[in-house]
């Protein structure tokens, strides 16, 4: 059954059907508001650089600075956002799936003097 909300800013929010189509819903939506947020920022930092040389305020430079570092951590937010979602998509498959365990551990059953007489053997061969 397909139901669909309506939150506060009267947006239609389709029902989630499963989580994987949630997660990559999600993923979506947070990726087209980020390239958003970037485009934006770029457009406001070209104009902010033009009206600081325009200006040649030491504040307004500041202001162009401090939006460039802010379009880079919104660069760097995306490639979190893309490691955050491959951790719950992976999450999510290998919760269908049975988990194979394997043991390498090799144990020695026997004395130390069987063990020493091991090793000197192989020392013996190793010569």
């Amino acid at each position: 059954m397909e139901v669909s909300v309506l939150d506060d800013r009267n947006v239609v929010v389709p029902a989630p059907q499963s989580s994987d189509e949630t997660i990559e819903t999600d993923s979506n939506f947070v990726r087209s508001n980020m390239y958003s947020m970037i485009q934006q920022g770029q457009d406001a930092l070209l104009y902010a650089i033009e009206l600081a040389k325009q200006s040649d305020s030491p504040r307004a430079f500041e202001v162009v600075g401090t939006l460039m570092k802010n379009i880079a951590d919104i660069n760097m937010q995306m490639l979190d956002a893309h490691e955050k979602k491959k951790k719950l998509t992976s999450s999510t498959s290998e919760d269908k799936s049975p988990q194979k365990i394997v043991n390498n551990s090799i144990i020695f059953q026997g004395s130390t003097k069987d063990l020493n007489k091991i090793l000197s053997d192989m020392k013996k061969e190793n010569e």
